[in-house]
């Protein structure tokens, strides 16, 4: 019996209408102290837990939630996995009247990021699942989240000072101490490391820096050279001058999911000999891996970072649950031998 009550038989056991019932269990309307807890009593009793889809199908209650992540595009594919991870969640919800808006933006336009999240913002939404690109307009921006009651969830990046309901993604002090670690494999002393970050003002991207930050502390009282440098345009030119100026640079740790780019220049130039460490099991990454130009990736499942941002809104809007502060992806460390075992 315990499996199968409903509403009605917590009614019927506690002499009340449905009616009363549900107001309790919604926390809405008058009821008495007393009434309250021998529902609650029983409710208990008897474990009971709501038939969400049924409720939702009876009800006819749309909720909407909306999405605010960079396009993936040629220079920037990275993003095409969370999305995809958000639309099979998406899919698996339809059935719950669970509605989707979409918002795209340059990664590298304030601009655009702003305009995007003034239409978001109108929408009103039940629920927001964003990445957190930019921090003084992603400050602005959850303030009024949360001066219109709209919960909302990072994935990627974090924002640990924000009030957001959860933070998807790996530990990226953790992930840049096992770069650090993998970056050191068969060096010599006198060999130099290079860090490239591929990215516009990557010291306002709070991921980047704590990646930059355990990779440094990894190498503190190590004799190892490193060298870091922050790559826009000019690629080519930047990379001939700094390996001609360090002709013993024998690892390269890329911060981001761009590292494919520099397994490109290693190809074409024939620096097979230089190791190579990034992050994220997209096409053009997978391909270098499989070639040896690429020697590790780390994985951050960027796929199930997108379904599990919807599917914790599900469970904190819809359901009513508490949902963990922070749910940390694994640092998995990719070779050639075992990249056909990993998805995104």
């Amino acid at each position: 019996m315990k499996k199968n009550i409903r509403i009605k038989d917590i009614a019927k056991k506690a002499g009340v209408s449905v009616g009363t019932v549900d107001r309790v269990l919604h926390n809405r309307g008058e009821v008495s102290v007393v009434t309250k807890e021998k529902i609650l009593s029983i409710v208990k009793e008897f474990d009971y837990r709501p038939n969400i889809l049924a409720r939702a199908l009876t009800l006819k209650k749309v909720y909407t939630f909306a999405v605010l992540i960079p396009y993936a595009d040629n220079n920037n594919p990275y993003w095409a996995y969370p999305l995809k991870g958000i639309l099979h969640a998406e899919q698996n919800l339809k059935d719950y009247n669970i509605k989707i808006e979409k918002f795209f933006f340059n990664q590298n336009s304030k601009k655009e990021f702003r305009i995007q999240f003034e239409n978001l913002i109108k929408l009103n939404p039940q629920g927001v699942l964003l990445a957190p690109v930019f921090s003084d307009e992603v400050q602005e921006f959850t303030s009024k989240l949360q001066g219109n009651d709209i919960p909302f969830v990072f994935i990627n990046s974090d924002k640990t000072n924000s009030k957001r309901l959860c933070f998807i993604g790996q530990d990226g002090f953790q992930s840049g101490l096992v770069a650090g670690r993998l970056a050191s494999i068969n060096l010599n002393k006198n060999d130099t490391i290079l860090v490239v970050n591929i990215t516009g003002d990557y010291k306002s991207k709070e991921h980047f820096v704590n990646r930059n930050n355990g990779f440094s502390h990894y190498f503190k009282e190590k004799p190892y050279k490193i060298i870091q440098i922050e790559l826009k345009d000019n690629f080519t030119h930047v990379f001939d001058s700094v390996i001609a100026a360090n002709p013993s640079v024998r690892s390269i740790y890329v911060t981001s999911s761009k590292v494919y780019k520099v397994a490109e220049y290693l190809k074409e130039n024939s620096l097979k000999h230089i190791q190579l460490i990034g992050y994220d099991l997209i096409e053009a990454n997978v391909k270098y891996l499989n070639h040896e130009y690429i020697d590790f990736l780390i994985s951050q499942n960027s796929v199930k970072q997108g379904s599990k941002g919807i599917n914790y809104l599900f469970k904190a809007v819809v359901k009513n649950e508490t949902i963990e502060k922070q749910d940390l992806m694994p640092i998995d460390i990719i070779t050639k031998e075992n990249v056909k075992y990993y998805g995104a």
